[in-house]
């Protein structure tokens, strides 16, 4: 594992130049190993560094303001370390006295000078990662093997004089951490989206993504560190995101959390389209509470259709249809509306709120106040249930 916090490159083997070329360079650039954007003013870094660039820009061999790119940068540190740049560009260019080189990369390995990452194959990817709830997985999928583990205290944690005063009352204590594994040889370009599909299963299952960016990979009896920048935290978003508050609806999806459930998720997602995107990206986002219920019941109508509960595609359903028939599908659905009337209310209040915006009338009637969340609740808790029933073959 990295411990270092920066990195200080002394040498870059193929610093990309103009006509696709590339060059050497002697330098000293202190790189930092949770960022991947940087702005250095030219009279700020050292001495050799400035020196290089002055010299590649008077030969004509790099331009001002023009991007140079390159999928993979090789570099060594000042211990001799190798590392690979992933997605790699920069820029040089002057702004009032001076001169700036802006640097953008989408990711870094620490160990070794590999390929393009997108083709690389790795045969094992391992990672820890922080989650709420104990995740225990174990199966194959596409010839992958995929664990989760939760980490537990153990008692060789604790000292011998700890240990002996607990006795037989000491428990394992979930860490809240997680170690997720995958064996198996692919490119990491197919097994990082498996990674963040199983990311959003367990958002179906448990109402939160997991995150990841720093993972162990392995090619044959080599290991490096792997830091990634391609996906994003949205802790804050997450924290705030809407969740299932009925135990019994909450209860049928945690009990989803499987292997098989999961290699039909994934095809669900490849033959769905952008249906989870939308909700997931609903749950997620920071927006006005108006905009809840209007995207969750379009969500839930793209649903409706792809699951063949309506078909308002070709005008054989209504809008309102797709609502009605939908929530009848969700077995719990008493447990928010405990009548017929309650029933029609909501799929009127939920329809009348849409065409209100989407027809952009100001006069028109939609949901207000507490009620945006509590309808919102409604229909993001249907839709996990409908999703998880087609994944169980239920619809």
């Amino acid at each position: 594992m990295i411990d270092v916090d920066t990195i200080n490159i002394v040498k870059i083997f193929n610093l990309p130049i103009e006509n696709n070329q590339t060059t050497s360079i002697d330098c000293c650039f202190v790189l930092e190993f949770n960022k991947n954007i940087y702005c250095l003013k030219v009279n700020d870094i050292a001495p050799q560094t400035k020196k290089v660039f002055l010299d590649l820009s008077e030969k004509k061999s790099i331009k001002t303001y023009k991007s140079y790119y390159c999928d993979t940068l090789w570099a060594m540190d000042d211990q001799g370390n190798k590392y690979t740049l992933y997605d790699f560009s920069y820029s040089y260019f002057p702004h009032g006295f001076d001169y700036y080189i802006k640097i953008d990369f989408k990711g870094i390995l620490r160990g070794g000078h590999l390929g393009n990452l997108r083709q690389q194959e790795f045969d094992r990817i391992e990672f820890e990662t922080e989650y709420k709830k104990p995740i225990k997985l174990d199966f194959i999928y596409n010839a992958i093997h995929i664990s989760a583990l939760p980490i537990y205290y153990a008692k060789e944690e604790y000292s011998p004089e700890e240990f002996e005063w607990m006795d037989e009352l000491f428990q394992p204590e979930f860490k809240r951490k997680v170690k997720i594994a995958l064996i198996g040889k692919q490119t990491f370009e197919k097994i990082e989206i498996i990674i963040w599909r199983l990311s959003e299963f367990v958002f179906l299952c448990y109402e939160d993504m997991f995150f990841y960016d720093r993972l162990t990979v392995f090619v044959g009896e080599n290991s490096y560190v792997l830091k990634c920048f391609n996906r994003t935290d949205n802790g804050e978003l997450r924290k705030r995101s809407l969740r299932t508050k009925d135990k019994k609806s909450n209860d049928f999806c945690n009990k989803a959390l499987n292997g098989k459930n999961f290699i039909n998720f994934m095809t669900f997602r490849e033959e769905s389209g952008i249906i989870f995107d939308v909700f997931r990206t609903t749950a997620y986002s920071n927006s006005f509470r108006e905009d809840y219920p209007l995207r969750f019941s379009q969500t839930m109508e793209g649903l409706a259709n792809y699951l063949g509960i309506t078909d308002t595609a070709n005008n054989d359903d209504t809008f309102r249809s797709a609502i009605k028939r939908s929530i009848r599908k969700n077995d719990y659905i008493n447990e928010y509306l405990p009548n017929s009337r309650s029933k029609d209310t909501f799929c009127q209040s939920i329809v009348d709120h849409r065409n209100c915006f989407s027809h952009v009338n100001k006069d028109g009637t939609y949901i207000q106040g507490e009620k945006n969340e509590q309808y919102a609740e409604i229909l993001y808790t249907t839709i996990r249930i409908l999703i998880i029933k087609r994944l169980r073959n239920e619809i």
